[in-house]
């Protein structure tokens, strides 16, 4: 069934926990709550002073359970405990994200920026490990490869990029 909630504010993220019970969903007001999936219950929601400032952007979910990543608006990215969605830590990115992409067995996350570069940060050092350029329109996609060397984006300048994460190299278009 699907979850109801009543709607303080548009969602504008979403993304399922790994055992698959849990929603989380994001909204233009920066809250995040989390819904159990079977019954459609809340089970908790981001303290207020915890929110991103503006619209949540882009969530996912840990494949091990104990992370929830988000990037909002506000230029952050931001970690939680998802269990009772407790803020742990926060970076500042420098820009506005429109989407978050994470790779489930790895550290690393994809964050399509307002300034038109993907930039992969590693989620637990919290720094940046590559910032991605030359799109000239805004990006509309962001995928890992299998074995997260790779990050593949696509803008509305009809470009796909392709890009060797460790050595910084464009491979392909």
């Amino acid at each position: 069934p699907a979850a109801r909630r009543a709607c303080a504010a548009p969602i504008t993220a979403v993304a399922i926990s790994a055992c698959g019970n849990f929603a989380f969903l994001g909204s233009a007001i920066g809250a995040i709550d989390k819904y159990n999936l079977q019954s459609g219950k809340p089970r908790a929601a981001a303290a207020a002073e915890e929110r991103h400032e503006g619209a949540v952007r882009g969530l996912a979910a840990a494949a091990d359970g104990r992370t929830l990543f988000s990037c909002g608006g506000d230029g952050t990215l931001r970690l939680w405990a998802p269990a009772a969605l407790k803020l742990q830590s926060t970076a500042d990115v420098g820009c506005a994200c429109g989407m978050l992409r994470h790779k489930r067995d790895s550290t690393l996350v994809a964050l399509a920026a307002d300034d038109l570069s993907v930039r992969v940060m590693d989620a637990v050092a919290l720094r940046l490990v590559r910032r991605l350029e030359g799109h000239t329109n805004t990006l509309t996609d962001v995928a890992w490869g299998a074995d997260a060397r790779w990050v593949l984006s696509s803008a509305l300048d009809c470009t796909l990029r392709v890009v060797d994460v460790p050595s910084g190299a464009l491979i392909g278009w």
